[in-house]
């Protein structure tokens, strides 16, 4: 508990002086913060080194790439190539992969790197530090609250 609960507030503070950034600065600490989320999301599932690993680093990568340059309308399709794939993956090595990797493959894309590219999109937004603080302290405060209870 005292290791997540350290984790946890280094990456607060990472985060706060990306947020304060802005700009490249927020979208490379975001990228990298996204990567490790999805890494670390497949390496529960003992997936780290799987074929829907690298289409989720690469994805993950593409997206930040995506808003950084102010494309949101390809995020969508971004989302449906990554399932595409990842279902192309589980069909052509059927024996080797069960559907519950599919399934927390396109999670781990999902969670860990769809859900934090909103941190860069609130925070591009007039207003948007202010407003980012808000999701910064909620998803501490949520994550502290879950590292006392466990």
């Amino acid at each position: 508990m005292k290791n997540r609960l350290i984790g946890g507030t280094i990456v607060g503070i990472i985060t706060l002086i990306a947020l304060f950034a802005g700009g490249v600065v927020t979208a490379i600490i975001l990228t990298l913060s996204s990567l490790i989320a999805v890494r670390e999301l497949m390496k529960v599932y003992s997936l780290e080194k799987s074929s829907f690993a690298w289409v989720n680093y690469i994805t993950t990568v593409l997206l930040y790439v995506f808003l950084y340059f102010e494309k949101e309308q390809l995020v969508m399709p971004l989302s449906i190539v990554v399932v595409i794939i990842t279902l192309a993956i589980y069909v052509f090595r059927f024996p080797k992969y069960k559907d519950t990797d599919m399934m927390r493959a396109i999670f781990s894309f999902l969670y860990g790197a769809i859900l934090l590219s909103y941190i860069l999109r609130i925070r591009s937004m007039e207003q948007g530090l202010a407003l980012s603080f808000f999701v910064l302290i909620s998803s501490y405060t949520t994550g502290l609250q879950a590292s006392v209870l466990s």
